[in-house]
């Protein structure tokens, strides 16, 4: 059975952490927040509004989804292959900082690159 409460508490969290900067805090003033309007709510609807007054069919663009999803793509591994080339070039590297590689490598292990 479905309990209401939790998905009330999960989608409190997912607000909040829309409402959130990167550093968790909460965002703050009136420009900031109308930003965030701007951005996450009103930009969109007007887009999906022209889209839909113009007719403008999902068919007609797939030529353009495939291009940017494989420009994407290959963009994606080749800053993952360039990654994995610079940590073994600076294992070999005899003036290695230790402090340094140590903290770039748990940032690649952090976010799994």
């Amino acid at each position: 059975m479905i309990d209401f409460r939790i998905l009330l508490e999960i989608k409190k969290d997912a607000l909040e952490s829309i409402k959130s900067d990167s550093g968790g805090d909460l965002i703050k003033g009136k420009a900031k927040k109308f930003t965030f309007l701007l951005l996450f709510t009103i930009v969109p609807f007007i887009a999906s509004l022209i889209s839909y007054l113009l007719d403008v069919k999902l068919s007609d663009l797939s030529s353009y989804i495939t291009t940017g999803i494989a420009i994407f793509t290959g963009l994606f591994f080749s800053l993952l292959l360039s990654i994995s080339t610079k940590i073994r070039i600076e294992r070999e590297n005899e003036n290695i900082d230790k402090a340094n590689f140590r903290a770039f490598k748990e940032i690649c292990v952090k976010f799994q690159i």
